[in-house]
């Protein structure tokens, strides 16, 4: 790969991870910048809609940071096909607002019962974006970089984007038949989605990676129900498990993308599920950094699940005399390729078993 020299042994590496083991080293994700930058124009100027939108933006603004970034570790150049946080709620009509941070998913229907009925349209809009800077980014970066599935959107969430939260929080208790309805139509959409992006992508590169950032030889995916923070765990057993289930057992090597203190009370439930393989946590803002969490990150390790967090560079000793070297994948960044590569060397001669 053009952009990460060593990506042969950054393969090796992220295989053990999914299967809760180490090679010589815990993986590691290290991003700096390069010393040597490659050759690459600038990127033509875009409006906040087009640098998300237009693939020939969208992959001139990513090969121009690829070629200004060092690939450490496990890291590798990857398009995040980036289009929101559950833009497959669009492909089935809902609406979709692009705003200078975010996209934002302002709802589309009045009731969980419309969900059923609703086709995924391949005409439509947002549907042909998706596609499009999929299939430049895959073609353009064929020996290059990887091109991520787009963010699909957890089961749930994507419900809460077509009628809104609260409507769906009341439709939990008021007509939760027809939430489970909802439920199994946006599970098959989700199914629908993925094989439509993995078509796209297969032909063009080893293998697929999520928004996440870790790649598997075959299907993988980070998936998540942060709608999930505001339910209870007999609600969460009960609605939404299932449908991870499925795209765990689905998928060659899954992650659930675990977002917030509140949505811990879940963990005990995800961590039962024999084909999830891998927990992101992600502690949310004003709370204390992932490395402030041991007890959480111990408990995965202990249940035999691999585990991936952001680290700040000057607490990766920490995470290595608190943690296990067994499935641990920390991702952090330096300010050079020197310091990165320092880093690398002192997590190869630190990393014991515990």
């Amino acid at each position: 790969m053009l952009y990460k020299e060593d990506w042969a042994d950054a393969q090796r590496r992220l295989i053990a991870w999914w299967d809760h083991e180490v090679l010589d080293r815990p993986a590691v994700q290290v991003t700096a910048p390069r010393d040597h930058p490659f050759p690459v124009p600038e990127p033509p100027p875009a409006s906040v809609e087009e640098a998300r939108s237009v693939p020939e933006v969208v992959v001139a603004a990513n090969e121009h940071r690829f070629a200004r970034t060092w690939f450490g570790g496990e890291a590798f150049p990857n398009v995040f096909v980036n289009m929101g946080p559950g833009i497959g709620s669009t492909f089935l009509g809902g609406n979709a607002r692009i705003d200078e941070n975010t996209v934002w998913f302002p709802p589309s229907h009045g009731s969980v019962d419309e969900i059923p009925a609703l086709p995924f349209d391949r005409e439509n809009r947002w549907w042909k974006v998706v596609r499009g800077i999929t299939q430049a980014s895959t073609e353009a970066g064929a020996g290059k970089w990887l091109t991520s599935i787009t963010d699909i959107g957890g089961v749930a969430d994507l419900m809460a984007n077509l009628v809104g939260t609260d409507t769906l929080l009341f439709a939990l208790h008021e007509n939760p038949q027809g939430v489970l309805r909802a439920r199994d139509r946006l599970l098959r959409h989700w199914f629908e989605v993925y094989d439509a992006c993995c078509d796209i992508v297969r032909p063009h590169q080893d293998g697929t990676t999520p928004w996440l950032g870790v790649w598997s030889p075959g299907k993988c995916y980070s998936s998540q129900c942060d709608f999930s923070a505001m339910i209870s765990p007999e609600m969460f057993r009960r609605f939404f498990l299932p449908d991870l289930r499925a795209q765990f057992a689905f998928l060659t090597h899954s992650v659930y993308h675990l977002d917030g203190p509140d949505a811990v009370v879940h963990l005990d439930a995800l961590l039962e599920l024999g084909d999830l393989h891998a927990i992101q946590w992600v502690p949310g803002d004003g709370a204390p950094p992932p490395i402030e969490w041991v007890p959480l990150l111990r408990k995965v390790q202990e249940r035999g699940k691999s585990l991936v967090f952001g680290i700040a560079a000057k607490d990766v000793p920490r995470a290595l005399g608190e943690l296990r070297p067994e499935g641990l994948l920390m991702q952090t960044w330096c300010r050079s390729e020197e310091e990165g590569r320092d880093l690398l060397r002192y997590v190869e001669t630190h990393s014991s078993r515990r």
